[in-house]
């Protein structure tokens, strides 16, 4: 076995646990919580065993600026998908206070900044990511596997969870999206050399979608029930939203690298 064979070792092991297991896991206990517990499972025994350093798990700060795009993008896409929904007459708001919603935003923000950061984000854009560049993977290379393997580790979310599981018309919808929301997180932690900016990103992300549009087939803020359409995940305007802010975000990082974008490999 040559030398890179032997580095992904690893990588292919995490990989395959984390989406093997977690649907397992998922379908057994019948939780919303049992892909969770596998993936910080699986993420603390990899880090363990294959000690990658501070820097390659991209546990550093980033840029001010990078922080500034992943503000925008979630807050950007709330408010064309939101105002999409507004003018052709599907938002319904209810009787919630603004004080209680604004509360519920910010609740929603820190929990999953503290808990993307130990699971979603540490595991795919912090050890997986890491470890795929250790082994000398192309960079291109690196964000396709780490958006594809966040985009199967969502499968029993979107098809067995009870409290997140989809009609079967949506699936395919809300895996897109997933997708692409993989390959720009990956861009931010590529640009940034930092899994805290995606996660930054990510988690107004959650908190926006998750307060105001739902998940599951909830609703939530803004009433809106024609979710199939207007909606951040499961929607089709946040799909072509999402597809196009995708298509922005590979000609900055593009431009990033032809400008001689500082390695963050460790």
């Amino acid at each position: 076995m040559n030398a890179r064979a032997q580095r992904l070792t690893w990588p292919i092991v995490g990989t395959v646990a984390v989406v093997v297991l977690s649907f397992v896991f998922a379908v057994w206990t019948g939780t919303d919580v049992a892909s969770l517990i596998v993936l910080v499972s699986v993420l603390i025994v990899c880090w363990a065993v294959t000690r990658l350093s501070r820097r390659g798990m991209g546990l550093r700060w980033g840029a001010a600026s990078h922080y500034g795009v992943a503000l925008a993008y979630p807050c950007l896409m709330a408010a064309l998908v939101g105002g999409a929904a507004w003018v052709t007459g599907n938002v319904v708001l209810n009787d919630a206070a603004p004080a209680t919603v604004g509360k519920t935003l910010l609740l929603m923000f820190v929990s999953t900044m503290i808990g993307v950061l130990i699971t979603e984000e540490g595991f795919f854009r912090g050890w997986l990511w890491g470890s795929l560049e250790r082994s000398r993977l192309s960079p291109k290379f690196v964000l396709i596997w780490t958006a594809v393997a966040f985009t199967l580790w969502h499968v029993p979310a979107a098809t067995v969870e009870p409290n997140f599981s989809l009609p079967p018309a949506i699936v395919p919808v809300y895996l897109a999206n997933v997708l692409i929301l993989g390959l720009i997180w990956g861009i931010l932690r590529a640009v940034s050399g930092s899994v805290i900016v995606p996660t930054f990103c990510h988690s107004v992300w959650n908190a926006l979608t998750y307060v105001f549009f739902g998940y599951g087939i909830k609703t939530k803020a803004l009433g809106i029930t024609a979710y199939n359409m207007f909606d951040l995940e499961r929607g089709y305007v946040g799909l072509i939203l999402n597809a196009i802010a995708l298509v922005l975000f590979w000609c900055w990082w593009r431009r990033k690298i032809t400008a001689g974008l500082p390695p963050t490999t460790s």
